[in-house]
């Protein structure tokens, strides 16, 4: 079993690149889904954060990410407190999934999308470190069109998170994703095929 803990800045196109992986045959696992899953109503993550933030960021009974995120986004404090709260039951719901597919697959590469995986300090627990890149041009390009984002709201958000420049100081493999999809997909058959080996 391999595991690689995928990252990068918001908008780089991690996903994308995640995608790619899938299609040559990794396991998948993004962190974003599983955090989510554990804000779902009755869940104990959901209750922390209700208490924590209080009921106006629910909406119909569930969690409304997006006026969570422009509440913690804009105050690096809240940001600390949310992630606090929901960090350490990501971490151990990612390391619960990655034994079982371990488990059964002992052969398996194991991909990871993590955008804190530094910060969080996953980058440890993982056998490589994988940072996508694109320019900042293309970041705020995909910000705006994906999450309906201002200039100014999207630019807040990625001053908030690592540079790039940072975390490619504890990159095993770096993928740049900002030009066509082809030269990604080339750039992950490349890596794709050194995983192999390992």
């Amino acid at each position: 079993m391999v595991t690689i803990g995928l990252t990068g800045e918001l908008g780089v196109g991690k996903s994308t690149v995640a995608g790619f992986f899938c299609q040559k045959g990794a396991a998948v696992l993004d962190a974003d889904s599983l955090a989510h899953r554990l804000m779902e109503p009755n869940q104990p993550v959901f209750r922390k954060v209700v208490k924590k933030f209080g009921p106006q960021i629910l909406k119909n009974g569930r969690i409304d990410r997006a006026q969570l995120g422009r509440m913690v986004f804009a105050d690096p404090r809240k940001l600390r407190i949310l992630n606090r709260l929901v960090h350490p039951a990501t971490i151990s719901a990612i390391k619960s999934h990655v034994r079982g597919i371990g488990r059964r697959h002992p052969r398996a590469i194991i991909v990871i999308e993590v955008p804190l995986l530094i910060e969080t300090g996953l980058d440890r627990w993982v056998d490589h470190c994988l940072v996508v890149k694109a320019s900042r041009k293309k970041q705020l390009e995909r910000l705006q069109k994906s999450r309906r984002l201002s200039r100014t709201q999207a630019l807040k958000i990625i001053q908030n998170q690592m540079s790039t420049k940072t975390k490619m100081k504890y990159a095993d493999f770096v993928i740049d994703n900002g030009g066509s999809l082809p030269a990604t997909k080339k750039q992950v058959e490349r890596i794709w095929e050194q995983l192999k080996h390992f």
